[in-house]
């Protein structure tokens, strides 16, 4: 049986030969072997090579069930139904017409179970009188099914492989990663579609090379084939510079693993891009922090538990750190003054909820000093567009804060002193008009002095 399933002998002619086995030790037998259908519900044809088709025909595809005849009812309950008068058994209501039509007369089945309890069918075997198995029967009917059992495992199994190969040969000839199949000695077997495209190399080039000829000379001096390691099952996963047919070069990252067929399957992949990508993000990543290291006013992060993530130089020397280390990981309100830590934990909330903010503070460094700060704060997204963490810029404003006192301070003091120099004004307004109206008053009476006395002249000029 085995030698058939080998050669590639289709199901049905292995399934018959198995049945017809049978026949030839019990002469009067006519058997038969129905599958269960993929929905695992109805029975099909599986190898009936010596029932009427006519018969085959009628009960192809019928359901199993708790009175389905032999063969359904064997199938449901998974066991063994042995049914030695067809007419009068109640199991083949809905069937004993059919049969007797056919002149069979008694119906032995026994479901086909893989060793989890997994029902694959039923074998049954008919006769054209009415029939009790004996010993030697059930024997036989039991060596019948251990074969049926190992040739439908074992041909399920073969189309398990064959549609997993099939599945893996599709992958592999879609994957946009190279592929290759190599030996012990990395000679290349086989490749993918991708591979002749990163390469340059055809396929068949591809096969007569060796994994040493697509390496860089100088790469392959810096990092040489790790075939050792790979014999001894080790997993390689390292970059490459590999030279293409044309003598270019492409960054690549190469994946290897032994197989339990003793062939290495090798993975490529292109990271000529990525690298370059890698090297702009990692340029500007040089330029941001060089910006940071530099900006004078303090920039910081902060995670939604308030803890520090990240602070410059200039924040490091607003709260008296020495270094990062020191207070990364632990929450800023420490330095915070208590009468502002509210405010500061109210700030960070609304900055998680999407919101931006100000806040002017007032902090005590780690070494005493008390500054008065402002500042701004915005969330911080990832690529997904999830707030991860608060950012903000920070300026010490403690001096601009004793400017604007002082010019308030001088203000008031300008205040007042104008008030005093207008209150002296006034006073001495009011001496002057004082002896002004005095003055007004002598020359008034000097006057009427004269008058008095030209009148006296006159008076005496006339006597």
């Amino acid at each position: 049986m085995l030698e058939m399933i080998a050669t590639g002998e289709t199901l049905k002619n292995i399934l018959s030969t198995v049945a017809l086995n049978y026949e030839v030790i019990s002469p009067d037998a006519l058997c038969s072997i129905l599958l269960l259908d993929e929905d695992g519900k109805h029975l099909i044809k599986g190898a009936p090579p010596s029932l009427p088709e006519e018969y085959n025909n009628a009960i192809d595809g019928e359901p199993m069930g708790p009175i389905a005849g032999s063969c359904g009812t064997a199938v449901y309950r998974k066991e063994k139904v042995i049914v030695s008068d067809i007419a009068t058994d109640p199991l083949w209501v809905n069937y004993s017409k059919l049969a007797l039509s056919f002149g069979l007369k008694a119906c032995w089945s026994v479901p086909i179970m893989t060793h989890n309890q997994k029902v694959l069918g039923s074998f049954a075997i008919y006769y054209k009188e009415i029939r009790i198995p004996t010993e030697e029967d059930l024997k036989l009917i039991d060596r019948a099914i251990k074969q049926i059992r190992v040739v439908l495992e074992s041909y399920y199994q073969g189309i398990k492989i064959k549609e997993s190969e099939e599945k893996y040969r599709t992958l592999v000839q879609q994957s946009a990663d190279a592929i290759f199949l190599v030996d012990m000695d990395g000679n290349y077997l086989d490749a993918n579609e991708s591979a002749s495209q990163i390469t340059g190399y055809s396929i068949e080039e591809l096969k007569k090379m060796n994994a040493a000829d697509l390496v860089a000379a100088e790469n392959l001096v810096q990092k040489p084939l790790l075939l050792d390691e790979t014999k001894k099952g080790q997993k390689i996963f390292l970059e490459r510079i590999l030279k293409r047919k044309d003598n270019s070069l492409v960054d690549v990252e190469i994946t290897a693993k032994l197989m339990d067929n003793q062939k290495v399957i090798t993975t490529i992949r292109d990271i000529t891009e990525k690298n370059k990508a890698q090297r702009k993000l990692a340029e500007s990543e040089n330029r941001l922090r060089t910006i940071l290291q530099n900006e004078p006013e303090c920039v910081k992060l902060l995670d939604k538990a308030g803890n520090l993530v990240d602070m410059n130089p200039a924040g490091l020397a607003m709260v008296e750190a020495d270094d990062l280390e020191r207070i990364k990981g632990k929450p800023v309100l420490t330095v915070i003054n208590e009468s502002y830590r509210d405010d500061f934990a109210n700030l960070t909330k609304r900055v998680f909820d999407g919101e931006s903010g100000k806040l002017e503070f007032e902090i005590t460094g780690l070494k005493g000093t008390h500054r008065i700060l402002e500042t701004n704060a915005v969330p911080f997204r990832d690529q997904g567009g999830t707030i991860i963490y608060l950012l903000g810029v920070t300026r010490d404003i403690t001096e601009s804060k004793k400017a604007e006192q002082k010019i308030i301070q001088l203000n008031q003091e300008l205040e007042q002193r104008v008030k005093e120099r207008t209150l002296e004004l006034e006073t001495a307004n009011a001496e002057l008009q004082e002896m002004n109206d005095l003055f007004v008053g002598r020359e008034a009476r000097i006057i009427e002095l004269k008058e008095e006395l030209e009148a006296m002249k006159m008076n005496s000029s006339l006597k």
